[in-house]
């Protein structure tokens, strides 16, 4: 079995927007520590599980670079029913803090559940 786990920048290369590369880095090596002690646990070598971080990892990315690259359509839409998007978005944002909170928490550790 492959023995690679692939960790942030050389995983994946995402735009500087929102500054979302240093957040997937850290949640690479977060669930990769985690896989490890699994293995670990298990007394089994790692390779056996790198096919589930792998797999993890890659719905993470994947789900994480579509709503960066959505943002980046929306932020550089000039029609205006995208103006009043971004308006009525950026003013919900800023004045329901759940909401606020939920989207803090997505950029930190991801979007999907494991």
């Amino acid at each position: 079995q492959p023995r690679v786990a692939l960790v942030g920048d050389a995983a994946h290369s995402v735009h500087p927007m929102a500054g979302q590369g240093l957040n997937l880095g850290l949640q690479d090596v977060a669930n990769l520590a985690d896989t490890i002690g699994q293995a670990n646990s298990a007394g089994m070598d790692i390779a056996t599980f790198l096919e589930d971080y792998n797999r993890s990892r890659l719905s993470q990315v994947s789900a994480t670079l579509a709503g960066i690259h959505g943002l980046q359509q929306l932020f550089g839409a000039q029609q205006v029913w995208a103006k009043h998007a971004k308006s009525v978005g950026m003013n919900m944002i800023q004045n329901v803090p759940p909401l606020r909170q939920r989207l803090v928490q997505a950029a930190c550790q991801g979007v999907l559940k494991d």
